[in-house]
């Protein structure tokens, strides 16, 4: 089953720019996220930051060049990262 953090908290928001907090999450996370959001149409930058692995500081962004708006292209990016993990455990456990 895949879960989500218990919680999420916007940082910062813009038209072009969202920065998000997704606590408890790491490199696992955040590193297939980025690798994800870059395949999605109008996402210039795609990157995360961990400030510390003992601080949970840890955040998630995303700039557009203003032809998708940032949430629309984190939310796009999140969905595929989704369908993605379940494709991939449809394949592993039919391949036991």
């Amino acid at each position: 089953m895949i879960t989500i953090p218990t919680e999420v908290k916007i940082l910062e928001e813009t038209d072009n720019l969202i920065k998000v907090q997704f606590k408890g999450e790491t490199h696992t996370l955040f590193n297939a996220l980025k690798e994800i959001a870059y395949t999605i149409n109008g996402v210039k930058k795609a990157a995360y930051f961990i400030e510390h692995p003992l601080k949970d500081n840890n955040y998630f962004i995303i700039e557009t060049d203003g032809s998708i708006k940032a949430r629309d292209a984190l939310i796009q990016a999140l969905k595929k990262l989704k369908e993605e993990l379940l494709n991939f455990k449809d394949w592993y456990y039919s391949n036991l």
